[in-house]
């Protein structure tokens, strides 16, 4: 048995575990959109929920400018990231690069783009 760890010291144990995994460090997940919030900070913050379970998900800034204008609770999501542990809650989440809609919020939103687009151009 190893000796006493720090809660720091187990952490960024774990954190490290995290940081090896090629699985962790590139997925997809898919899930519902829960409590998004955009912060002043340009940041955005959401969760996805599963059947039994919910992982908490940050966006930087860097990257939110790739994610559309419509996402809103309720939606069915694909979020692409990795996997990491956030320190100072010793809580995993994941950090997503791009929120992409599936099933019906797509559709929606294939629409009111084809719709804009026409209005656009005159034809609608």
């Amino acid at each position: 048995m190893p000796g006493i760890l720090t809660v720091d010291e187990l952490t960024r144990y774990i954190s490290l575990l995290f940081e090896e995994s090629e699985t962790l460090l590139s997925l997809q997940v898919r899930g519902t959109l829960s409590g998004f919030k955009r912060h002043s900070s340009g940041h955005v913050y959401f969760t996805l929920l599963g059947e039994e379970s919910r992982i908490s998900c940050a966006l930087f800034r860097s990257d939110a400018g790739r994610i559309p204008l419509w996402p809103s609770d309720g939606d069915e999501v694909l979020v692409t990231g990795k996997a990491g542990v956030y320190g100072p809650r010793g809580t995993y989440q994941i950090y997503a690069r791009t929120i992409r809609p599936l099933g019906e919020a797509a559709r929606t939103r294939a629409k009111k783009e084809l719709m804009e687009r026409l209005q656009r151009e005159g034809l609608f």
